[in-house]
């Protein structure tokens, strides 16, 4: 992934130790990309644009030469936010099913829900669920906060089990999730890396917030639909005329998702990236 791609959900807000840690790790792996892993005070100046809120405030009150040196900024922010017991109790395996909200095993049009990114193998995780883009133009992400989730229903069903998921809140013209692919039509035979990022689309123009760009196959058999199991499981799937191709999910430090074509060439490109499925559960609004 590009260095902007890694960075669209970079902001730090000081929620917790769990956070402060995916923080850190995100500044290192920009700089390592940029070739400044040992320049601390290149790696201070641009963390230093992705406090907000209380970290922000925090940060502001840090001694000058704290400030500009990542070195020992990182100390200070694992003192001021190390994780408590309780903490890492919350990243274990039963922490994955979140207390309020349900499996929903129905696809009924009329239910409201989250989508949940599990990773494949049950790996112990904080639950995160797909977020709106930070700004417009950002493609959406993935949020630890349940309360800062996308909220969705079931639209019209364009298949057995495959159905149109419609954004449930209010605001904007764009109702479809939906994905746009970033390097191309997608291509999914072996030794294929191409992939897509989640983003919201206008039914009516077919078009979504990203560069405002009409996806490359306009309709209902061209834009993302998803599959849904008894067991809850929500899967994209791509239509190309009369051939239906389930694509594969990937997360990037709990922050950033994205669809692969082909999942195992994808994998082996982005031995970083971890594979998982997406969960709808059910709200009560």
């Amino acid at each position: 992934m590009s260095t902007t791609q890694w960075t669209q959900r970079t902001d730090f807000k000081g929620k917790s130790g769990a956070e402060c840690e995916k923080f850190i790790k995100t500044i290192r792996r920009v700089a390592w990309e940029e070739g400044k892993i040992k320049d601390g005070e290149w790696m201070a100046n641009f963390a230093s644009l992705h406090f907000a809120g209380k970290a922000l405030k925090w940060h502001t009150e840090l001694p000058l030469d704290v400030r500009q040196d990542w070195f020992k900024q990182e100390k200070a922010l694992l003192e001021r936010w190390l994780p408590l017991e309780d903490e890492e109790d919350d990243s274990s395996e039963s922490a994955i099913v979140p207390a309020p909200a349900a499996v929903s095993q129905s696809g009924n049009g009329s239910e409201t829900g989250v989508l949940e990114f599990v990773r494949v193998g049950g790996s112990k995780q904080t639950s995160v669920y797909i977020a709106g883009p930070d700004k417009p133009g950002d493609a959406c992400g993935l949020t630890d906060d349940i309360d800062d989730a996308l909220h969705f229903r079931w639209g019209r069903s364009v298949g057995q089990a495959i159905r149109i998921l419609e954004w449930a809140q209010d605001g904007g013209s764009y109702k479809w999730l939906a994905i746009h692919w970033n390097n191309g039509i997608p291509i999914f035979e072996p030794g294929s890396t191409r992939y897509a990022v989640l983003t919201l689309l206008d039914p009516t123009t077919l078009t979504t917030p990203l560069a405002r760009l009409v996806l490359p196959e306009p309709g209902p058999s061209g834009i993302t639909v998803w599959k849904w199991s008894p067991e809850g499981q929500v899967t994209p799937v791509w239509k190309v005329r009369e051939r239906v191709f389930e694509l594969a999910l990937f997360e990037m430090d709990g922050y950033e998702i994205y669809v692969a074509a082909n999942p195992e060439s994808y994998q082996r490109a982005n031995p970083r990236e971890r594979r998982g499925h997406l969960i709808f559960r059910a709200v009560t609004e």
